[in-house]
C-alpha cells in the first residue's frame, strides 16, 4: 500500500502524468469495462488522486449494451457521444460515464458539465492506451480474464503485471438468466473495485 502510495504522491509532486492502471481484457466490452467504471468511482468516493484508470482489449468489439444497462440500473447515467466510435461503420459507440447523485431523478440524465467532465468508454486495444514512451508513467496492467492473461503483449510501458480474473457474464447472453448474470458480475466486480481503491487509498482516506 504504502508502495503505490509514494508512486502517486511523487507523480503529482513532479508534475508527471499520473500512474495508470489498465484493466485488460479480450474484447473491452464487459468486465474490464465494469471494473474502470468502479474503480473511478470508488477512487473519487474515497477521495483518491494521482492514479489514471483505463481498460482496454486484446481485440475491439465495443461497449456491450447488457453491460451498459447493468452500470445504469446501480445508477450510472451512460450518454452516447454523437461523435463517438469507429468512424467507418460506427459499430463501436463511445459513452461518456456519470455516477448519479443519490436523491436525482433517473430520468434526468447527467448535465451537460458533468458529461464534459466525465471519463469516455469504448473499445480499444492496449496498444492505444499505453504508448511505450519512456516518460511515461508507471502502468500496472490487470488482465481480467485468462485469455487476456496469455495475450497480453509486451510493451514498454507496463511496469508490471496482476492478473484478477472474474466470472464472463457473456456465457448467459440470450438466457433467462441474462440479467441476474449481468447484475451479479457488476455487483462482484464493483466489491473488488472498492477492496482495491481502500488498498491504494493513503490511510487518512481509507479510514474515513
Amino acid at each position: 500500500n504504502n508502495n503505490n502510495n509514494n508512486i502517486a504522491n511523487k507523480h503529482v509532486q513532479q508534475q508527471q502524468p499520473p500512474p495508470t492502471v489498465v484493466f485488460l481484457c479480450t474484447h473491452n466490452s464487459r468486465r474490464s469495462i465494469l471494473c474502470e467504471v468502479w474503480l473511478r468511482a470508488a477512487l473519487a468516493m474515497l477521495g483518491v488522486t494521482g492514479l489514471a484508470v483505463r481498460s482496454a482489449g486484446t481485440e475491439v468489439t465495443q461497449v456491450d449494451h447488457r453491460t451498459a444497462r447493468a452500470l445504469e440500473r446501480v445508477g450510472f447515467v451512460l450518454t452516447p457521444e454523437a461523435t463517438g466510435g469507429d468512424s467507418s461503420s460506427g459499430s463501436n459507440p463511445h459513452y461518456r460515464c456519470v455516477l448519479r447523485r443519490r436523491g436525482e431523478d433517473k430520468a434526468a440524465g447527467a448535465t451537460q458539465a458533468a458529461l464534459e467532465a466525465a471519463p469516455r468508454l469504448w473499445s480499444k486495444l492496449l496498444s492505444e492506451v499505453i504508448t511505450g514512451d519512456a516518460t511515461t508513467a508507471p502502468v500496472l496492467v490487470v488482465p481480467v480474464c485468462s485469455s487476456a492473461d496469455a495475450a497480453c503483449p509486451y510493451l514498454p510501458g507496463i511496469k508490471r503485471r496482476a492478473s484478477l480474473p472474474f466470472s464472463d457474464p457473456k456465457s448467459s447472453d440470450g438466457t433467462p438468466q441474462e440479467l441476474q448474470a449481468y447484475d451479479a458480475s457488476c455487483s462482484d466486480i464493483g466489491l473488488h473495485m472498492l477492496y482495491l481503491a481502500q488498498a491504494l487509498a493513503p490511510p487518512s482516506s481509507s479510514s474515513s
